[in-house]
């Protein structure tokens, strides 16, 4: 941002960056409590992969038996 944009923008911008730091903040505070607890995930355990891209018809298989989901022809 340049000293000429006009106030309002600064404005919007710096509590924007306020909320972001509340945000971190808080989230940083419940980890250290220990409520919430973060590990990694490799790929082939990651059942978010479908939401975020395109997968292999095995691993779509994978995690559809992960999510609990079962073809129509199991039912029957």
């Amino acid at each position: 941002m340049t000293t000429m944009e006009p106030l309002h923008k600064k404005k919007k911008q710096r509590s924007h960056q306020r909320y972001v730091l509340r945000c971190y903040h808080l989230i940083r505070e419940i980890i250290g409590i220990g409520d919430i607890n973060i590990e990694r995930v490799s790929t082939e355990d990651n059942l978010a992969d479908p939401l975020t891209k395109v997968l292999s018809q095995q691993k779509h298989d994978l995690d559809l038996e992960g999510f609990g989901i079962r073809y129509k022809g199991y039912w029957l």
